[in-house]
């Protein structure tokens, strides 16, 4: 990945953010990040590799739009040209930065009043982003890429009895959402939205990490928000704050709320399949048969006690 000199360069060269103090490397997971600290301010420099640009190059015009309709969102900065995106290259690679605002305060504790508030700021991100006038811009996100796509990457990576297994449940949750999908809301989602993209600051949420945006449906960003406490101290008081902050802002039906469970299980394997098609490239990837194995041990869980679906 590139080094702290060329994010420099390339930041000093294409966007005018004021004289840069220092640049240091934050975080190396889907995304390289970099905390840039100015003479006023501090800002995120994203780096990636190229071939995820069109992963963001709808993503940043979207993201300028809800900010500045006061939506819960960083700002993304434009380079001096005007554009979004800036090509950088090192050791022959090549890699797209973008910078945006840092947001300042803290991520959300799993408790019950962070969880109602980050419900409810994540139903103004979707109030807000209907009025964007570029939805055919926005790609969608359906039961393939959801949920089919990943059962593919997940399965090379497991044992056969263990696929089929997968498979099997997999194609148990796809019949039942293929029967209910036109009755629940399709709209701008976040993609991502659990807990470590947002900040918490004076009782005010702010999202960020928006690489995931999708016209997809409006509680799989619910049940993402339910799926990261996994682990972390969830249960289900927090899950029901997050309904109940969303309903403060804008009403889900009953029905919605029943079926935000197997939205939960697609959650997991999507996060899966995202693993075992990059796997190798972050840090976290050490022991592959135990990440996977515990991995799906959560998806049967998940299907077996919240979706009432046998393995």
């Amino acid at each position: 990945m590139l080094n702290k000199m060329c994010i420099w360069q390339a930041v000093l060269n294409n966007y005018s953010i004021g004289d840069i103090a220092s640049i240091n490397p934050i975080s190396n997971s889907r995304n390289s990040l970099f905390n840039i600290i100015t003479n006023n301010k501090c800002f995120i420099a994203r780096v990636s590799r190229i071939e995820n640009k069109d992963n963001i190059s709808h993503i940043l015009p979207l993201q300028e739009y809800l900010f500045y309709k006061c939506a819960p969102v960083s700002r993304p900065m434009r380079r001096l040209d005007g554009g979004y995106i800036t090509y950088v290259s090192n050791a022959n690679n090549l890699y797209y930065l973008s910078v945006e605002d840092f947001i300042l305060g803290k991520i959300p504790s799993v408790n019950i009043n962070d969880f109602f508030i980050a419900g409810a700021y994540l139903a103004l991100f979707h109030e807000i982003s209907n009025s964007y006038p570029n939805y055919s811009d926005i790609p969608h996100s359906n039961l393939d890429v959801l949920l089919f796509q990943p059962t593919t990457y997940i399965t090379d990576r497991v044992s056969s009895e263990l696929a089929q297994q997968v498979d099997n449940l997999c194609q148990q949750l796809g019949q039942i959402l293929d029967s209910l999908k036109e009755q629940v809301s399709f709209g701008i989602c976040h993609g991502d939205s659990h807990h470590y993209n947002m900040h918490l600051s004076n009782d005010k949420i702010v999202f960020f990490d928006l690489e995931d945006v999708k016209l997809s449906w409006r509680v799989y960003d619910i049940a993402t928000m339910i799926w990261g406490t996994f682990g972390q101290g969830g249960n289900g008081y927090i899950w029901n704050a997050v309904i109940q902050g969303y309903n403060s802002v804008s009403l889900i039906s009953d029905y919605e709320a029943q079926i935000i469970k197997y939205f939960v299980a697609i959650r997991q394997i999507w996060w899966l399949g995202l693993h075992a098609c990059r796997w190798g490239d972050w840090i976290i990837h050490k022991d592959e048969d135990e990440f996977f194995q515990r991995g799906v041990e959560l998806f049967f869980y998940i299907c077996r006690e919240g979706c009432g679906i046998a393995v």
